[in-house]
């Protein structure tokens, strides 16, 4: 599995974003990394978050209620966070013969 950065808009400065392999060769997912604030005993303890079928991690784990999220609580108990968009989801690519999958980024520029 190779990692290439992405450039696409930060939700944290401090985070980092990834397209990775996926099933179909030609199409990638999308994996955004927020590190731990302050790693529990220098040990890295990571989480992975999977959205669901219909809300990519922009919308879920990353999403601020209050200046708060989920991903934010979790990087302060020490944890670093791994949150995965599936392909035709959030920042992965998404299929030409699926005109119905939406962008988040599309959906926020409006």
């Amino acid at each position: 599995m190779s990692l290439n950065v992405c450039d696409l808009p930060k939700l944290d400065p401090r985070e980092s974003s990834f397209l990775i392999a996926g099933p179909h060769s030609a199409l990638k997912l999308f994996l955004r990394h927020l590190p731990a604030l302050k790693p529990s005993g220098g040990a890295r303890r990571p989480v992975l978050y999977v959205h669901g079928a219909t809300f990519p991690s922009a919308c879920s784990v990353a999403h601020r209620f209050d200046g708060v999220s989920w991903r934010d609580a979790l990087n302060e108990a020490g944890f670093d966070v791994w949150a995965l968009d599936f392909q035709g989801f959030g920042s992965a690519s998404r299929s030409r013969a699926d005109p119905h999958c939406s962008s988040f980024h599309a959906f926020a520029s409006r």
